[in-house]
């Protein structure tokens, strides 16, 4: 009965009403004894039946004395009901044959009226006495039975998984195939009920049946409940599904037992086999008057209260305010506070309870003020707020992302698309992006600050990011559009460091990307050396638009947190803006030349954009042209045009020096 330590939720009682014994020998595999009869013995107490062999001299010996003795001729003669082994002895050779001793038969026939009626009642067909005392005391105990022929059965009853694919013909004649998730109750070579659904066909009480074997079980209420919704549904199942009464499990085969041999001619066999690992105390459940009087939004006195305790049959402990309710164990459905409140309800009556609106105290967003600060700058920037799903795929989790951890998926998810909390937010940006795409909207500028959740070793974890997402046509204002590249997110990404206070701390570094990222087109993002974003355009193997996101981990950048955000006063004076074209080696990067320009344009260059990148014809292979837009403003004067004429010539020969670059004219 090993398989019952890892299938049976509870425990399972088997009992049985017998009336035949049979005998299967069990053989010595050196034996050479022939038995010519008695190989089976059928003996009611009292009875006898010789053992014939077909050598002389043999010698006999009973293993119980007190089940059957055997004469020195090999004479059989039952004493009491059980089983016992009869050694055969000749010579050096033995067999042995198994015994049991069983009372009077059971007689199938019409059950009593009460009985009938009591089930018609309940719209279960009356079948015969014997199947009708098992769904009779179901209905009156809340506990399913299952009756087996016992002279049907192997010489065991087991309870373990199904095999895949395995089959078993059911009560209503028609033959189910098995998974490897349902739980079977079989004997020694193959399944002869489906646990907690229905019996098999195999071992069903019928006309002739004259033993019993009792099944009284509580089964896995998960298993059964998967198994009844994909092959049939019982009346057993929906009692197992909902949880059982384990302090009925041997009351229910001691009423069947009762009833059996009162209504059926049966005896009761001495002796049942158990497995029990059940928890039979009653739950004590702790509450406060004022728990359930505030949830339920109602002033019920004390007393009226536990009146509702009492009628339901619970007892109670009063320690002040507190209360310590216990719940008896046929009440599997109760199990927390929340429970007992509703039954509260229930039995005050809901009608009674007066509705009212609630009070919901004002709180604070779930933003800091810095982003807030981070939120306003990027709308005002020319980007669209918005809020995306924290659940994705599974096989999307790892994705823009080279960090180890281990993904969050979800037990019971809703639908497989949004089984796992996601860790980049990129993913969740780039469905809206595919949704409105589809609908023909390719003018799309987005971004969130969310969630992103982890597991690291035993560490679960989450972090704050703020992710931007950008394709097709950017403007601000009015008539002022571009199409989105690299550099228009990148300046999304400098503008709001800038704003927060970063400005000269962070750095756009080149190094492998996440496959889902363009090699060529994607950096890191690191303040003070150390990382905390990415940006870049999504790779073509994703798809074939420009599509560029950038996301920053805002908990990492916070760790540097810097001071108070200071403002420096716009000059009044007038700016003045110069263009400028290099023609540098493609390895060069642009903020090597940047670098330059600014050790070039001394105090008064405020400024630079680059607004072009071009390689082709009249660069040359190896060669491309980055053009800058540079600004050159003073706070306490209108600039010459002698001081930005010097200042640029001081840029052109400082870039041409340290970068090797040439003028592009």
């Amino acid at each position: 009965m090993k398989g019952f330590k890892k299938l049976v939720s509870a425990f399972l009682v088997v009992a049985m009403v017998v009336t035949l014994v049979t005998i299967t020998p069990s053989t010595d595999a050196n034996a050479a004894v022939t038995i010519y009869s008695g190989k089976k013995i059928t003996l009611t107490i009292g009875k006898s039946e010789k053992i014939y062999l077909k050598q002389k001299g043999a010698k006999f010996k009973t293993s119980n004395k007190k089940v059957a003795t055997v004469s020195s001729k090999g004479v059989v003669k039952a004493k009491g009901i059980g089983t016992c082994k009869i050694k055969i002895t000749v010579g050096s050779s033995s067999k042995n044959s198994k015994v049991t001793v069983v009372p009077k038969n059971v007689t199938i026939k019409e059950s009593p009226e009460f009985i009938k009626n009591r089930l018609i009642a309940c719209g279960i067909r009356p079948i015969n006495n014997v199947v009708d005392i098992s769904n009779y005391v179901m209905l009156e105990l809340g506990q399913p039975l299952h009756f087996y022929d016992a002279d049907r059965l192997g010489n065991k009853l087991v309870v373990r998984m199904a095999e895949e694919g395995e089959k078993l013909t059911t009560l209503d004649n028609i033959e189910r195939t098995l998974s490897a998730d349902d739980i079977v109750i079989a004997d020694s070579t193959h399944g002869v009920g489906l646990a907690g659904v229905m019996g098999g066909l195999e071992t069903e009480v019928e006309p002739g049946t004259k033993n019993i074997i009792i099944e009284s079980a509580i089964f896995d209420s998960v298993k059964v409940r998967l198994t009844s919704k994909k092959i049939i549904r019982s009346e057993a199942s929906n009692r197992f599904e909902k949880g059982l009464d384990p302090n009925r499990t041997y009351m229910a085969i001691e009423r069947a037992c009762a009833l059996l041999e009162k209504y059926a001619g049966g005896k009761v066999v001495t002796g049942t086999i158990v497995y029990d690992k059940t928890n039979k105390e009653d739950k004590k459940i702790e509450i406060t008057f004022k728990n359930i009087n505030d949830v339920l939004g109602t002033i019920i006195p004390n007393e009226e209260i536990l009146n509702v305790f009492r009628k339901l049959g619970f007892t109670y402990k009063i320690d002040g305010e507190k209360i310590e309710v216990t719940v008896p164990s046929r009440r599997m459905d109760i199990s927390i506070k929340e429970d007992l409140i509703e039954e509260v309800s229930r039995i005050y009556g809901v009608d009674n309870i007066q509705g009212k609106l609630p009070v919901v105290p004002m709180r604070k967003g779930s933003y800091d003020k810095t982003q807030r600060e981070i939120r306003n700058k990027m709308i005002a920037l020319g980007l669209n707020e918005t809020l995306s799903y924290i659940l994705i795929n599974d096989k999307e989790v790892k994705g823009y992302t080279l960090d180890e951890f281990e993904p969050l998926k979800l037990l019971d998810p809703i639908t497989e698309d949004r089984n796992t909390l996601r860790y980049s937010m990129i993913p969740s940006l780039y469905k809206i992006y595919e949704y409105n795409s589809a609908r023909s909207q390719k003018d799309i500028s987005i971004f969130e600050i969310g969630k992103g959740f982890y597991k690291k070793g035993e560490v679960y974890g989450e972090d704050t990011k703020l992710c931007a997402l950008m394709t097709g046509k950017y403007s601000i204002g009015l008539g002022n559009s571009k199409v989105v590249d690299f550099y228009t997110i990148k300046g999304i990404a400098e503008e709001m460091l800038d704003y927060i206070g970063y400005e000269g701390r962070y750095k756009f570094e080149k190094r492998e990307m996440p496959k889902e990222m363009h090699p060529g087109q994607s950096a890191y993002i690191t303040v003070d050396g150390k990382n905390i974003g990415i940006i870049g355009k999504i790779h073509p193997n994703v798809t074939m638009e420009n599509v560029f996101v950038l996301e920053i981990n805002l908990d990492e950048l916070f760790k540097n947190r810097v001071g108070k955000m200071k403002y420096k006063e716009i000059s009044k004076f007038p700016s003045v803006k110069k263009d400028v074209a290099f023609v540098v080696d493609k390895s060069l990067t642009s903020e090597e030349i940047e670098k330059a320009i600014k050790n070039g344009g001394g105090s008064i260059l405020t400024n630079i954009e680059i607004f072009d990148v071009y390689t082709g014809i009249g660069i040359g292979l190896d060669k491309k042209s980055m053009a800058y837009s540079l600004t050159f403003s003073d706070n306490k004067k209108t600039l010459t045009d002698e001081e930005v004429n010097s200042s640029m010539e001081k840029i052109i020969d400082t870039v041409s020096k340290k970068c090797g670059a040439e003028l592009r004219k």
